[in-house]
């Protein structure tokens, strides 16, 4: 996916905007973005984004992934950062 692939952007507004554009495209980006998020291959920052933008999509299949991400120290919690 792309835009997955642009949240690895070095600047912070065009991570923002993907991230944005992700949150909007909702129920179509949460199997694309937890794949990136379970891929133990791709790069820690793909993962760690793609679970911060799973949490602002806030849908039930989010829980499993984000949960095991928290395990994972990948992902904060609520109010992670980009």
């Amino acid at each position: 996916e792309p835009l997955i692939a642009t949240l690895r952007d070095e600047k912070k507004l065009v991570r923002q905007k993907v991230t944005r554009a992700l949150v909007k495209i909702g129920e179509s980006a949460i199997e694309p973005l937890i794949t990136a998020l379970n891929n133990k291959n791709e790069d820690v920052i793909i993962r760690k984004r793609a679970a911060a933008t799973l949490e602002k999509i806030n849908d039930p299949r989010t829980d499993d992934p984000l949960k095991r991400a928290l395990e994972e120290g990948l992902w904060l919690g609520k109010k992670e950062h980009q």
